[in-house]
């Protein structure tokens, strides 16, 4: 049975408001820890309050985590990005070195390409040439000379030569003889 008349009644001030005292007693105050008990034992009345909670999935007990389980998850992650990071960093390291080897073995190809245009422009020069014809036992070609016009006395406007004599052997050997007896030209020849 309930015998306190101000139950189910409206605060008369409102919670965390000051309220006004009457003149002359405003400097009578509660002692801070009855203020403090108070408000203690609300929270302690609303912690109590069963709300209702969306519903969990409930494990076994040897699947749930135990707190070593989840420092050693933890743990295992942590060391886990700690070796991929290692990993990368290594990666970077060894592409960079072989950057540099490779700027290196650049600069060593272009110092050659450069001592080998050299060598290539000295062989080409002429004094190097005259000295190499010379170990060889070469001389320089005389220069061009053009030759003079000498008439062949051949003349083209002349009527064609005559045939060769195609008179029988016998023939021709008498004629020959009488020549030289004679001193004269044969008959047969002289009519050609």
């Amino acid at each position: 049975m309930v015998t306190n008349p101000n139950i189910g009644l409206p605060p008369t001030r409102r919670r965390g408001a000051r309220s006004r005292a009457p003149f002359g007693v405003g400097s009578l105050r509660l002692p801070g820890s009855a203020v403090v008990r108070e408000q203690g034992s609300r929270r302690r009345r609303r912690a109590r309050l069963q709300l209702p909670q969306p519903p969990r999935l409930e494990l076994p007990a040897r699947m749930r985590f135990s707190a070593f389980g989840r420092f050693y998850l933890v743990v295992a992650a942590v060391v886990a990005v700690t070796l991929l990071y290692l990993v990368q960093a290594a990666g970077a390291t060894q592409s960079s070195y072989e950057i540099g080897r490779l700027h290196d073995q650049q600069q060593s190809l272009l110092a050659e390409q450069q001592n080998l245009r050299y060598q290539e422009a000295s062989l080409k020069s002429p004094a190097q040439i005259e000295a190499e014809a010379a170990q060889a036992n070469l001389t320089r070609p005389q220069p061009y000379r053009y030759v003079q016009y000498q008439d062949s006395g051949v003349s083209l406007d002349a009527a064609p030569p005559a045939a060769p004599d195609q008179s029988p052997l016998w023939a021709r050997a008498l004629a020959a003889i009488g020549r030289g007896v004679t001193g004269g030209q044969d008959a047969l020849a002289a009519g050609r």
